[in-house]
C-alpha cells in the first residue's frame, strides 16, 4: 500500500507566496469551496481573479462563483458583482442554493436578476417577504400591465399572507380566477382600504353568478359594488339569481337584500317578477307586516293570484289576505323537481274505494309544480305523484293525505267559511242556529247571482 509523502495542503499556501500568478496553485486551493460556501477574506482576492481569467473553464466558475457573489453581496461588495452572475449556471444548481442567491439579491436590490431567476426557475421555497418585495419593485418600476407571471407571483404572496399595497392593488386590478381566490384579494383589499375596486367587484360578481357557486361575503361585495355606483343591469343580474335561490330552493339571504327590494318596490322600479315573488315570501314569513308592508303583500298577492300562481306560502301570509283572496278553500300540493319533469297527480276521498283520478301537476314557476283541491272540513284526500321516466315508466315522488282545514270566519271566509260553520252547526245540533245560517246563505247567493253576472 503506498503512502502519499507530500501532503498538498502543507506546500501550496507556499508555493502560492512564490508564484502568486500560477492559476493552477489558485484552483487547487479553491477545490472543494464550491456552491454556497462563504469564502474567507484572504480567498476572495484568488475568486475574483479565478472568475475574470479567461483560462478557466466555465465548469470551474459554476462551481466558485455563487461563494463568490454570496460574500459580495452578504459584505456589500458589489464590483463586477453582474459579470460573476452573468457566469453561474444557475440550472446545475440545487433549488435550495439557487433560492438563497434569490433573496439575496432581492435584499440588496438585485431585482431584476432575481425576477429573471424566479420567472425561469420558479419560487418555490423562496421567502414569501421576499417575493413581495420583489413583486412590489416589478409593478412600481415596470409597465407590466397585465402579466399572467407576475398575476401568479402576487396570488401565491397573497395566499401565503405576505401580501402589500402594491401586489394587493395589482391583483385587484388584473386578477381573475376561482371565485374564493377572488374573494381573497377583495378582502385583502378591504384591509388594505384601496378604493378603486369596483372592477374587482364586478368580476367576482359576474363570475359567481355565470358558476352559481356560493361563495361566502358576496353580499358585501354586492354592497360595496352598489355603493360604486355599479352597473345597474349587474345588480338585477344578482338580485334576480338570488331570489330566484331563494323562492326556488329557499336560500337564506340577508335581510338587507329584502330591505333593498322592499324599496325598489316601493319606489316602482322592481321590474323583475321572481323579485316582487321572492318579496312576497319574504312578508309571509314575517309574522307581522306594517301598514305599507300590508298594503305591498296585498299588490303583490293580486298580481299573482291574477297570473293564476297560488304558492304553498300563501297560506302563511296575514288572514286578512287570506280572506280576501279565499285562500283558506284551497289546500294546495306544491312539489319541487327539475323543470322539464313530467309530473301527474292520483288522488281520490280518503276511505274511498274506488280507483284514483290522474291529473297533471302544472309546472307554475320554474320546477314549482302545483295541484289544488277544494276541501271543507273533516273533508280528507289520498294522493301520490309520479314523474314520468325517459322510459316511459312512473317513478313514485311522494305520497300523502291532506285535510281541509276548520275555517269558520263568516266576515272574511265568503262561501268556504258559511258552509264549513254549517257542517260545524250540523255536528253540534244547533239546528236553530243552522236554519238561521242556511237563510243567510241563500241571501247572499240570491244577492250574488244579481248584482255580479258571469262574462
Amino acid at each position: 500500500q503506498l503512502e502519499k509523502l507530500m501532503k498538498p495542503s502543507h506546500y501550496i499556501r507556499k508555493c502560492l507566496s512564490f508564484a502568486p500568478e500560477k492559476l493552477q496553485y489558485r484552483m487547487h486551493h479553491m477545490d472543494g469551496k464550491t456552491d454556497l460556501s462563504v469564502p474567507v477574506k484572504n480567498d476572495v482576492e484568488y475568486l475574483r481573479i479565478l472568475m475574470d481569467s479567461p483560462l478557466i473553464s466555465t465548469k470551474f466558475k459554476n462551481q466558485i462563483g455563487p461563494g463568490l457573489v454570496r460574500y459580495c453581496l452578504m459584505n456589500q461588495q458589489e464590483e463586477h458583482i453582474e459579470e460573476y452572475l452573468a457566469q453561474i449556471d444557475f440550472a446545475g444548481m440545487s433549488r435550495e442554493n439557487r433560492n438563497v442567491l434569490i433573496e439575496l439579491m432581492i435584499e440588496h436590490g438585485y431585482h431584476e436578476k432575481a425576477y429573471e431567476l424566479v420567472h425561469s426557475y420558479g419560487y418555490d421555497g423562496v421567502d414569501q417577504q421576499r417575493l413581495a418585495q420583489l413583486a412590489a419593485y416589478m409593478i412600481r418600476t415596470r409597465d407590466v400591465g397585465e402579466d399572467v407571471f407576475l398575476l401568479e407571483l402576487c396570488m401565491s404572496v397573497l395566499l401565503a399572507g405576505g401580501q402589500n399595497s402594491a401586489v394587493t392593488s395589482y391583483l385587484a386590478k388584473y386578477y381573475e380566477g376561482p371565485s374564493k381566490r377572488m374573494m381573497s384579494v377583495y378582502k385583502a383589499a378591504q384591509m388594505c382600504e384601496l378604493v378603486d375596486v369596483a372592477e374587482l367587484e364586478e368580476r367576482l360578481l359576474v363570475q359567481t353568478l355565470y358558476s352559481t357557486e356560493y361563495v361566502e361575503g358576496i353580499y358585501e361585495v354586492y354592497q360595496g359594488y352598489r355603493q360604486h355606483n355599479g352597473r345597474e343591469f349587474v345588480l338585477q343580474a344578482y338580485r334576480c339569481y338570488y331570489m330566484h335561490e331563494y323562492v326556488v330552493n329557499g336560500m337564506v339571504l340577508p335581510d338587507g337584500l329584502f330591505l333593498e327590494t322592499c324599496q325598489l318596490q316601493q319606489e316602482g322600479r322592481l321590474s323583475e317578477m321572481v323579485c316582487r315573488l321572492g318579496l312576497l315570501k319574504y312578508f309571509s314569513e314575517c309574522g307581522q307586516l306594517d301598514h305599507y308592508q300590508m298594503k305591498e303583500a296585498d299588490e303583490l298577492l293580486g298580481e299573482f293570484m291574477s297570473r293564476n300562481m297560488v304558492f304553498a306560502f300563501y297560506k302563511n301570509l296575514p288572514e286578512r289576505l287570506c280572506g280576501r283572496y279565499q285562500l283558506h278553500n284551497r289546500v294546495l300540493v306544491e312539489y319541487h323537481a327539475r323543470p322539464d319533469s313530467r309530473l301527474k297527480i292520483h288522488y281520490r276521498m280518503s276511505g274511498d274505494q274506488d280507483a284514483f283520478e290522474t291529473a297533471n301537476m302544472p309546472n307554475i314557476y320554474d320546477g314549482i309544480f302545483t295541484f289544488e283541491f277544494l276541501l271543507f272540513m273533516d273533508d280528507e284526500v289520498e294522493y301520490y305523484i309520479t314523474r314520468e321516466l325517459e322510459s316511459g315508466v312512473h317513478s313514485l315522488c311522494e305520497s300523502r293525505y291532506v285535510c281541509g282545514i276548520e275555517y269558520r270566519d263568516v266576515n272574511h271566509g265568503g262561501r268556504y267559511a258559511y258552509i264549513n260553520h254549517m257542517l260545524y252547526l250540523r255536528e253540534q245540533g244547533n239546528y236553530k242556529e243552522l236554519m238561521n245560517m242556511m237563510q243567510d246563505y241563500q241571501k247572499l247567493d240570491l244577492l250574488t247571482d244579481k248584482l255580479f253576472k258571469i262574462i
